[in-house]
């Protein structure tokens, strides 16, 4: 699993599962979301900034927060979003487009009350365009969003192996990064079958393995 590069300067919030590395084709856009806990006991109006790194030259960036998307001109959401207390926020998603060339792009993206900048939190999010052994991975399998999403007693996992694939595990972390089940898939299906009754309610993150190589983590939500 990919370990979250996260920044907390104040006392409201948390981002609990951000998505800090994305790849793709040279020419792709690619995009990944977070989830903005509140974890104060009052409601908050949140802004978002998205600063730039690094971005290769003919690249775009953007983000959406709440309803809206925003062009790659604008680095503060001119509108709001308001988070109520002990309540999360999950509309946020960074996008990133390439031009032409294989590279790295690194965006900070950082929650923060309106009114006071210091009470914010920060992730950082790399964007891979191109590199062989990426498309490697990608060419091995693939991985779709669970449904239902949140998930009640279970939900099924969508997936896709290659022919030459030997043997794959569908495995399931908490927030912690901590590995709490762990499944063997059947390569020549695409489903499987999460029964989720037994978890707890709250945020874990379902990951395909393929021939012990990590190729794709999502997220899921379970709540009873």
């Amino acid at each position: 699993m990919l370990m979250a590069t996260v920044y907390s300067f104040g006392q409201s919030f948390v981002i609990a599962n951000p998505d800090t590395s994305m790849w793709g084709a040279v020419g792709s856009d690619l995009s990944g979301g977070a989830t903005v806990k509140n974890v104060s006991g009052s409601s908050k109006t949140v802004k978002c900034r998205r600063t730039i790194i690094h971005q290769d030259a003919g690249n775009i960036s953007y983000f959406c927060w709440g309803p809206q998307c925003y062009n790659d001109s604008t680095y503060v959401s001119p509108n709001p979003v308001a988070i109520a207390g002990g309540d999360s926020a999950y509309s946020f998603i960074g996008h990133c487009g390439d031009a032409t060339l294989p590279g790295v792009n690194t965006v900070m993206y950082t929650f923060y009350t309106v009114g006071d900048t210091t009470d914010s939190a920060s992730f950082i999010a790399r964007y891979y365009f191109g590199p062989a052994g990426i498309n490697e991975l990608s060419a091995m399998g693939k991985l779709f969003n669970a449904s239902p999403n949140p998930a009640i007693d279970n939900s099924t996992i969508l997936y896709s192996l290659s022919n030459n694939v030997h043997s794959a595990q569908l495995i399931i972390t908490n927030i912690l990064g901590s590995k709490i089940a762990e499944y063997p898939l059947d390569t020549r299906n695409n489903t499987y079958l999460l029964y989720t009754k037994n978890l707890s309610n709250g945020v874990y993150f379902y990951s395909l393995e393929a021939d012990g190589k990590m190729i794709s983590t999502k997220k899921l939500l379970v709540s009873h």
